[in-house]
């Protein structure tokens, strides 16, 4: 005679086998961030996500999915490059948004936590005036 207590073991072990057997329900959910790069005129915009690495920079999620090129100035890291396209200081520079907001700080200074979209835009040098004098 099977006991109300056999059924439930029964039925709890075929509910775990059925959990391992689905590694979908199995796995914790990532949170993926997207990196889009617009290059202006000089090339097609490039997109690539990737999962989000909280705590990681925006310059080092840029770094691993573009060649860049960066210049220090006093205590500031700044993005001369990327994949080729150059900043002209006073004329075209490389700004990012987060989530569609422009940025309040450096790359190298804002790190990750639950953002999913990065944007990089070559886009006309508003900030080398201040910057450089």
């Amino acid at each position: 005679m099977i006991t109300t207590r056999t059924s439930l073991t029964i039925f709890l072990s075929l509910l775990l086998l059925s959990a391992c057997m689905n590694p979908e329900t199995n796995r914790k959910e990532t949170k993926l961030v997207t990196l889009t790069i617009h290059y202006g005129k000089a090339q097609p915009p490039r997109t690539v996500t990737t999962p989000l690495i909280k705590g990681q920079t925006v310059l080092a999620l840029l770094q691993a999915a573009a060649e860049i090129e960066t210049e220090t100035i006093d205590a500031y890291i700044v993005v001369t490059s990327i994949d080729g396209v150059k900043s002209t200081r006073g004329k075209m520079a490389w700004y990012y948004k987060i989530d569609g907001t422009y940025a309040d700080q450096l790359a190298s200074n804002k790190t990750l936590h639950q953002e999913t979209h990065i944007e990089w835009r070559y886009q006309a040098d508003t900030c080398s005036e201040s910057m450089y004098d």
